[in-house]
Parts: structure tokens; C-alpha cells; sequence
């Protein structure tokens, strides 16, 4: 009983809180993490020894991102919102300093952080379906089982969403087979029915791609056969009988609605769509960001980057004020991290997130799960602004600084039993 009450257990307990919920709102993870600081300052008073903070190597890497950001502070106008954006990465600086307790765990104990996690996201998509099922019962339309909709209950966006989801299917499908988790075959299953339900063409995409390449590279195949082909039912049935989800994934096929991209402004706001709106998003930010030196070197700054966005939305006519009413896409980010990046920080940025990236995949290369994880990252950041949001944020340095600490305790022979 002792032993379960001491400050080092404290310390895993309070990052298991963390990986629990991640799946959460954002108030109740913040306050998860809150928490786990506190436990941990305590630890670094009791044990008078601060260099227990020393970060490694990679996550050197986390902290060189938020120094990053305080760089452009030198040429930001707006300090105001430049402080406000410092405090919303903060996490970037926070989890590699403050987490050591990460680098000391066990590799049963990173096995049951994963299942924890794989859990509670479990536990909190059923909520989310159960909640839905009541509004329709009381009379809404089956939309609210869809996209935001779905997700609206924890203020999460379902895209977000999707990526967590996306990281349980990795953590269940390559779970260690001496810890295996039970009811594998069904988590998997449920887990892909939610993503239907979220509706992220992009992370739909990649999770039947990758998956797909992964089943039949494996050994073992025609188990992992029959896994694949009740996915893809299951994808065909509810593309097919649902108007909502078929209606989204139309759009890819559209081809025509790219001849808009052709334009030098919006013309018609119902004309476009998630892809053609993400492209012109860039195109435009790219068109008046190239126009400046120095902005190509270092970008306009944290601070200032969303004026300078709105500023290109009313240039090219996706925004407009009408007697002092808001119209269109104020307040829009540009749902491209690269591109946003190059926006904010220019050549330094974009050069420095795509070093960060590769370090970090080469790192995750050694282990199914870090790797698919890395991929996953990788490719969000294409579609979506993931570490300009607090949950995106949170998301890929917690569960990088994971599986970079899970490949450097455990040991080789566990490796090759992992990787077999």
C-alpha cells in the first residue's frame, strides 16, 4: 500500500490523468495537466535537484519550436496577442522541462498509459453516440450524429477528434501481443464506425489507406483479411445509405469546382468546398506573403498573423464588412500547419517545423505505433492547423515525447518481439 502512495507513483499516476483525458474537453485536460505540475514541483522541492529538468536531445526540439515563437516577437506589432500565443504554446516548453518523470518510466508503464487512453476514448465516443441518440430521439435529424455535431458536447472539434481516434486505432492494431488487448477486433471496428460519424474526409482517407497498405504487407494476412473486409463493409454501407457522408466525400470527385482556383478572388461563397476552400486559403496567403523580403524570411509574426489573413480574405473577396457586420472568413486560419507556419515565420519556420518532423520520424522509424503516429502527424498537417489549437498542440507533444521515450527504455529484445 506504501509503495502505491509515494511521490514517484504520484508522478506516473498524474500523467496517466494527462493521457486520460486528452479525449476530454480542453478545461478538463488543461486542469489534468494543472495538476500533474504541481506533483511534479513538489518532487524537484523534495529532491533539491532542478537538473531532473534537463530536457534530452528531442525534446530539445519541442522547446527550439516555442523559442521559435518568441523570435518573432521582435518584429510583431500586436505584443498583446504575441503574449497570448506564447501562453497557448507554452506546452511546447512545459511537457519536455516539466515531464521528466516520462523518461524514467518502464515500458510496462508507457503500455498501460496507451491503454488508458485507448479507454477513455472508448468510453468517451460511446458518451458521444449516447448523446446524440437522445437529441434524435427528442427530435432532431440524424445529422447530429455527424461531424461537429457529434463532437459539440466537448466543444471538440471533430477533426481533432478524428486524429485521437485515429492514434487509438494505432495503439490497439500494433498492441504488444503479451498485453493484448481484449475485444481487439471490435475496438478496431467501433473505433472506424465513429470516424464515419466524424466525417474528416482527410483522416478517413489516411486510416483506410494505411491501414489497407499495413493488412496485406503483414504476415498472418487472411485473419487480417477478414478485419479489412468488415471495415470496408462498414465503410460502403454507411457511405452509401447516409446523405451527410456521402454528400462530403462527393466533393473529392468534383473536379471541376478546382477551376476556381484559377481566379484571383472568391467569387461565389457556395462554390466552393473543404478542399478548393483549404487551396485558396494558401494560394492567396502565399501570393501577398511572397511580396515582402522579408516576410519570406521570417513571416509576420505570431502576433500579427491573423490580421494579416483577414487582410488576404478581403483582398480577395472571401471577407467583407457590410455596416459593421462580419461576413465570410474572418477569424479563419488557413487549416495548412506548413503554410501557416512559412504565414507566421517564413523560411525560418517552415525550414525548422520540417526538421523537427523528419528528426522525429527517423526517431519513431524503429516502432509500429510511434511511426504510424509520426505518419499521422505528417499528413494533418496538410489539412488542418493542428499545433495552432490547444488540443492539437497538446496531442503531438505528449504523445511524441511517448514514443520517444518508449523506444530509448526498452530494451532490444522486447524491440524485436514488438516489431516481429
Amino acid at each position: 500500500m506504501k509503495e502505491t502512495l509515494t511521490l514517484k507513483n504520484l508522478l506516473f499516476y498524474s500523467i496517466c490523468l494527462v493521457a486520460i483525458t486528452l479525449p476530454l474537453s480542453m478545461k478538463i485536460n488543461t486542469l489534468s495537466i494543472i495538476l500533474s505540475l504541481l506533483i511534479v514541483l513538489i518532487d524537484i522541492i523534495k529532491e533539491k535537484n532542478a537538473r531532473l529538468m534537463i530536457p534530452g536531445k528531442y525534446e530539445l526540439l519541442f522547446i527550439g519550436y516555442y523559442l521559435m515563437i518568441l523570435f518573432t516577437i521582435i518584429y510583431t506589432e500586436n505584443i498583446g496577442e504575441a503574449l497570448k500565443k506564447l501562453e497557448y504554446n507554452s506546452s511546447f516548453i512545459v511537457l519536455p522541462v516539466f515531464y521528466y518523470r516520462i523518461r524514467q518510466l518502464k515500458l510496462k508503464e508507457y503500455e498501460i498509459i496507451q491503454k488508458l487512453y485507448v479507454v477513455s476514448l472508448l468510453l468517451t465516443s460511446i458518451a458521444l453516440v449516447v448523446i446524440a441518440s437522445f437529441k434524435y430521439l427528442n427530435g432532431d435529424n440524424s445529422n447530429v450524429f455527424f461531424y461537429h455535431s457529434l463532437t459539440s458536447p466537448l466543444g471538440f472539434h471533430a477533426i481533432f477528434f478524428s486524429m485521437y481516434v485515429v492514434l487509438g486505432l494505432i495503439l490497439v492494431a500494433f498492441n504488444n501481443e503479451k498485453t493484448r488487448i481484449k475485444g481487439k477486433a471490435y475496438i478496431i471496428i467501433f473505433f472506424c464506425f465513429i470516424l464515419i460519424l466524424l466525417s474528416s474526409k482527410s483522416i478517413i482517407i489516411f486510416t483506410f489507406l494505411y491501414f489497407s497498405v499495413w493488412l496485406f504487407l503483414s504476415k498472418g494476412i487472411k485473419r487480417k483479411k477478414v478485419i479489412l473486409l468488415m471495415i470496408i463493409s462498414c465503410f460502403l454501407l454507411l457511405t452509401l445509405g447516409n446523405g451527410f457522408f456521402k454528400d462530403r466525400f462527393i466533393q473529392i470527385f468534383n473536379i471541376e469546382a478546382l477551376n476556381i482556383l484559377k481566379e484571383d478572388s472568391m467569387t461565389e461563397f457556395d462554390q466552393v468546398n473543404g478542399l478548393t476552400l483549404r487551396l485558396m486559403f494558401s494560394k492567396y496567403a502565399i501570393i501577398e506573403t511572397i511580396k515582402n523580403p522579408f516576410d519570406i524570411l521570417f513571416g509576420q509574426g505570431f502576433g500579427d498573423k491573423q490580421l494579416f489573413l483577414d487582410s488576404v480574405y478581403e483582398k480577395h473577396n472571401m471577407a467583407i464588412t457590410i455596416d459593421g457586420k462580419k461576413i465570410g472568413y474572418y477569424g479563419y486560419n488557413l487549416h495548412n500547419q506548413y503554410i501557416e507556419t512559412f504565414v507566421c515565420a517564413g523560411l525560418l519556420g517552415i525550414t525548422y517545423l520540417v526538421f523537427l518532423l523528419i528528426v522525429l520520424t527517423k526517431k519513431f522509424s524503429s516502432n509500429k505505433m510511434a511511426f504510424s503516429f509520426g505518419l499521422l502527424i505528417v499528413w494533418s498537417f496538410l489539412f488542418e492547423s493542428v499545433i495552432m489549437v490547444n488540443k492539437g498542440i497538446v496531442f503531438f507533444v505528449f504523445w511524441s515525447l511517448i514514443f520517444i521515450n518508449i523506444d530509448l527504455n526498452e530494451d532490444s529484445d522486447t524491440r524485436n518481439t514488438r516489431n516481429t
